[in-house]
């Protein structure tokens, strides 16, 4: 009878694990209507993406997300990196660190369940113990690593973008456009060529649409990217409207030493390439050459040692 009994309480347990998902993965009636209005409507085209991924990931790990929040200023910084890797939603810290949480109770379990399926047994529980203690430490800072990749990636992406976006300004400020209007353009004419930076532009423009002053605007997009050329370009705009120099020539210039910058950047890797390969040379390069010619010379030691 007990049996009868467990085999029914495991069968509700995964129904409502089912469904808890279901729930959570699947969004409800209302807001797939509100999401078919979205997709149908005229402005749909140039929307703001949202990864939906991250949302779905915060509604699952929300009851684990709690056992690894911190407080104070590491959350802040935490939610200052999501931004600047792109995730811009509320929810962003929540998946964060449910996922944090989630990797350090499942790795542990994971590990526990290998090692039995291989037929691993522990010792003593000394060494049971540190066995699991170094999964959820992988799990506790393989998600920080992840993140600090993503802000690399996208902040050398807009970097590399942004000499480019300002010649287009060039030629719209050139062509009398203003301000407001050339960096729109050129956020609708870098969607293929290189989303990012599009996306930000644009952002930016719905801001000053929105009542926003150009300063703050520009304020705000360096604040979302975190790159150091863009704070650079937005203090140059800012500097050309307060003192009325042109702002076409300041683009241009502007341009170019952030182009000669890159290019020093570049440089400065290749040279530091030769002190970075010596290293590995000597780790694993130099002990085979060494075996191979000093190999048959040991052998025939030990053979007249003999």
């Amino acid at each position: 009878m007990s049996i009868w009994i467990a085999l029914l309480l495991l069968f509700v347990a995964i129904v409502a694990l089912v469904l808890w998902l279901f729930d959570a993965i699947f969004p409800d009636e209302a807001r797939r209507r509100l999401a078919d209005l979205a997709e149908s409507s005229p402005s749909a085209r140039k929307r703001i993406k949202r990864n939906h991924l991250v949302d779905v990931m915060a509604r699952v790990t929300q009851p684990l997300s709690k056992l690894a929040t911190p407080e104070g200023e590491e959350f802040s910084d935490i939610a200052i990196k999501l931004i600047h890797a792109g995730y811009r939603q509320r929810s962003a810290p929540t998946a964060y660190f449910g996922l944090k949480a989630a990797l350090m109770l499942t790795l542990p379990a994971l590990t526990f369940v290998m090692m039995g399926a291989m037929g691993i047994k522990m010792a003593n529980g000394t060494q049971a113990v540190v066995a699991m203690i170094f999964p959820a430490i992988i799990g506790f800072y393989v998600p920080g690593l992840l993140l600090r990749t993503a802000v690399n990636r996208r902040q050398m992406a807009l970097q590399r973008a942004l000499p480019d976006a300002i010649d287009l300004m060039t030629v719209c400020v050139e062509a009398g456009q203003s301000m407001d209007m050339a960096m729109q353009r050129v956020g609708d004419e870098l969607h293929d060529r290189n989303p990012l930076l599009s996306e930000e532009l644009r952002i930016m423009s719905m801001e000053v649409r929105a009542g926003l002053s150009r300063e703050l605007a520009l304020r705000n997009l360096y604040a979302r990217t975190g790159v150091d050329e863009i704070d650079s370009f937005s203090s140059m705009v800012i500097q050309a409207d307060r003192f009325g120099t042109s702002l076409a020539q300041a683009l241009r210039t502007h341009a170019t030493t952030m182009r000669t910058r890159i290019r020093q950047r570049v440089e400065e890797d290749a040279a530091k390439m030769s002190t970075k390969l010596l290293f590995p040379m000597i780790l694993c390069l130099f002990p085979g050459i060494l075996f191979v010619l000093l190999g048959p010379a040991v052998l025939q030691l030990m053979v007249l040692a003999r």
